[in-house]
């Protein structure tokens, strides 16, 4: 089910994916730029266990570990 979500903006669209990032995450996310994707910009792919960031020759690398969010209905 999609939830739509106020976020004050005029972009009224519903809300596909949220992925929450720690500083760490983020310092691995620009390691991972200034290394591999220069100017060009990367994927993220998000599982049940994983953030990872592809890069533009597909190689796939984790960022960190993701917790899954607490059911909006509980």
């Amino acid at each position: 089910m999609i939830q739509r979500t106020a976020c004050g903006g005029e972009d009224s669209s519903p809300v596909l994916a949220r992925a929450s990032f720690t500083r760490e995450m983020l310092q691995n996310l620009m390691v991972i730029f200034e290394a591999a994707a220069e100017n060009n910009p990367i994927i993220i792919e998000m599982t049940a266990t994983r953030v990872w960031a592809i890069t533009p020759d597909g190689t796939r690398l984790s960022i960190g570990v993701t917790t899954l969010p607490p059911s909006i209905h509980a």
